[in-house]
């Protein structure tokens, strides 16, 4: 069957799958961005100065519609730690840490948020409520304050990323982190996404360090707006304004990878670029999309590339749902969540190696062809 003209295809003429909560939610936030925010004086001239104003001014309009929600909550049970990189061996960015409020070993989970590599900190309370909720499902977590492309372009944040990983597991009795010998889960979200899977890519021949990686609407493709997969168009909005095309298009791309550079095609800078010899040898890997997101067929393909590396690998689709927005809906955030801690602890508990027949099953497989070879026709 012949591939679908991708450039044929209406622009947001697969929204209407959304759920009737997300529809709500992602019209109301699309709507308040474009009537807050005017990004007509964004110029593509290579100035990361210019860049990062634009960033920052879109950092605080999303900011600013969360309102109520950008809160902390915190959870009783539940210890909070921060720890500068300025002041701690081991780190070059800062990390806060979560665990329950006793000496139990649990599995480790490190979380890298999401923002394009350009935006927010981690920091941000509706952000850090997350750490309080998942610690107390029973795991301890770290959230890594990398550094933006807007501060510094790859592969400074993917670096801090590992860097906080090494540190982490270095810290496991300090932290009562239960590793197995095998480390700790990676995870994150959209930006946050592609980190965790470089994070884990880059350190896969460093054994204990990452045990497993989840990651969630992942950010792999530098060319996810206009591009040649029918999500990026069949769920991009269709009256996108043409100042907010711009700024998907190649804004956060160009921050963290400048065009002309060979960085651009690198696959721990963008995972779609990973040949199944990048990818051979990972650790057990979960990919999460969202139905009505542009960047859904980047992750299946993405997944696709991982089955054909052999790496343990599962892909969920989470339907109805906008870009990350299972974090966003009531029903599916702490569904969210708790998959997170059980998949981190199924994979210090289960072998999943690639399906290898036991020594006696290959003795008679190989009986029995030569049987086969030496039999008259």
């Amino acid at each position: 069957m012949a591939a679908p003209d991708v450039q044929n295809i209406e622009k947001g003429s697969g929204l209407w799958k959304l759920s009737k909560t997300q529809k709500a939610m992602s019209e109301g936030m699309q709507n308040g961005m474009y009537e807050k925010a005017d990004f007509s004086g964004l110029e593509r001239n290579g100035d990361r100065e210019h860049y990062r104003e634009y960033c920052e001014k879109f950092e605080g309009v999303f900011l600013g519609l969360l309102e109520g929600m950008n809160v902390e909550r915190e959870v009783e049970g539940v210890r909070k730690e921060f720890f500068e990189a300025v002041s701690t061996d081991g780190l070059n960015c800062d990390v806060t840490v979560f665990r329950p409020d006793d000496d139990e070993l649990y599995p480790g989970v490190v979380y890298i948020h999401g923002g394009g590599m350009a935006i927010f900190t981690g920091k941000e309370p509706f952000l850090l409520s997350a750490g309080w909720s998942i610690a107390n499902m029973k795991c301890v977590i770290m959230f890594v304050h990398f550094t933006n492309s807007t501060m510094e372009a790859y592969p400074r944040g993917l670096n801090d990323c590992c860097d906080a990983v090494k540190w982490f597991v270095g810290k496991a009795d300090d932290f009562k982190i239960d590793t197995q010998g095998k480390g700790v889960c990676v995870t994150g979200e959209s930006g946050g996404g592609n980190l965790c899977i470089a994070t884990a890519m880059k350190l896969k021949d460093e054994e204990g360090l990452v045990a497993s990686c989840f990651a969630r609407c992942p950010y792999t493709n530098p060319v996810s707006v206009n591009g040649n997969k029918a999500s990026h168009r069949e769920m991009a909005p269709a009256d996108l304004p043409a100042d907010w095309e711009e700024l998907f298009s190649w804004l956060f791309q160009d921050l963290y990878t400048s065009p002309d550079s060979e960085d651009r095609n690198s696959c721990l800078a963008w995972p779609e670029f990973a040949t199944k010899e990048d990818l051979q040898g990972m650790c057990p890997t979960m990919v999460l999309v969202n139905e009505c997101d542009s960047l859904r067929d980047d992750g299946i393909d993405f997944y696709r590339k991982l089955q054909d590396a052999d790496v343990p690998s599962m892909m969920q689709i989470v339907g109805g749902t906008m870009h990350g927005g299972e974090a966003f809906d009531p029903m599916w955030m702490n569904l969210s969540h708790k998959q997170t801690v059980d998949f981190a602890q199924m994979c210090l508990t289960q072998d999943f190696s690639p399906w290898q027949p036991a020594e006696e099953e290959k003795a008679e497989n190989a009986e029995a062809e030569g049987a086969a070879e030496g039999a008259e026709p």
